[in-house]
């Protein structure tokens, strides 16, 4: 059976939307690639928030070092970036100081200047016409299979992607309709440091075709190092019940892939916690998304069973 009208209406009437949107607002400034400083910040920024209404999350901890398996995952190492710079000629024309989604997560340190190859898409073998050893590949497939193509069997130092997903001329969500775009470029697993790439926009790419060399400086590392999930447990009259997840890492600026559902589950949690006891125990888990979830089934399964 479902909740009665009035006890649902009850509910949503206590959920403070401007504090849910302060939370997102919040989690919003945290660069939150897993395993980096970012997204430790932002764990910890959500675990004071439950502990300031005297909740008590447990921080479970796992590998990220790229040799741990759990099952047949493979844990990935972590990451964090520190500095990227892309100049034209005395232009720059990327920072992650300024654009963190532009140094694309998984990059290792690089600096100088690399000469710049157009692969169109880049994702198959017919796409290369010459050597690309050691240069810079301009690409706009899919990341994953350049990644394969250009860096892994055949060399190149990196990629200048202007990848678009899921783009739609109905809705005018095209690199023509949106020139300035630039699209975040998923995490290049297990690189192992031997690889770099930007993610730029379709007037960026311009310059950099134009220029035909470019300049570039990375400070950032893979390493052996740990992710975080957040459990918080909030007892009910039966042990049996809900468990609300969210992925509370991806890039800055970025609210809806996940600090609004991370901001959401934070709101429930402590309406719930102050509304009063659940008739049924609800559960809330803040992971890195998909690695966090698989290694605490694995290690902690009466968490989740």
């Amino acid at each position: 059976m479902g909740l009665p009208l009035g006890v649902l209406q009850e509910f949503y009437g206590l959920v403070d939307g401007e504090r849910a949107w302060r939370f997102v607002e919040e989690l919003s400034k945290f660069h939150r690639i897993r395993g980096s400083r970012g997204y430790d910040e932002a764990l910890e920024w959500v675990a004071e928030r439950l502990r300031e209404a005297g909740l008590r999350p447990l921080v479970f901890e796992f590998p990220l070092d790229g040799r741990t398996r759990y099952w047949t995952w493979l844990m990935p190492p972590a990451w964090d970036g520190e500095e990227g710079k892309l100049w034209v000629g005395d232009e720059l024309v990327a920072d992650f100081s300024e654009v963190p989604v532009q140094l694309v997560p998984g990059s290792a340190s690089a600096e100088g200047e690399f000469e710049v190859v157009d692969v169109g898409r880049g994702e198959a073998p017919e796409d290369y016409k010459e050597p690309v050893e050691g240069k810079l590949l301009v690409a706009s497939g899919n990341p994953k299979l350049v990644y394969y193509e250009g860096v892994r069997r055949r060399g190149a130092a990196g990629v200048l992607f202007h990848y678009m997903p899921s783009p739609d001329p109905e809705i005018k969500r095209t690199p023509e309709d949106l020139p300035e775009l630039v699209s975040y470029v998923g995490i290049m697993q297990h690189v192992g440091g031997k690889a770099f790439a930007f993610s730029l926009s379709e007037n960026q790419v311009k310059k950099v075709l134009g220029a035909g060399k470019v300049r570039v400086k990375v400070k950032a590392r893979n390493f052996e190092g740990t992710g975080k999930a957040l459990y918080l447990e909030i007892p009910g009259q039966e042990a049996t019940g809900s468990l609300v997840v969210a992925h509370l890492c991806h890039p800055s600026p970025g609210a809806n892939d996940n600090a609004s559902g991370s901001a959401l589950a934070l709101e429930l949690a402590l309406l719930l916690a102050s509304y009063k006891r659940p008739f049924r125990t609800v559960r809330f888990l803040w992971v890195p998304e998909m690695f966090g979830t698989v290694a605490l089934a694995h290690e902690r399964p009466e968490i989740l069973r």
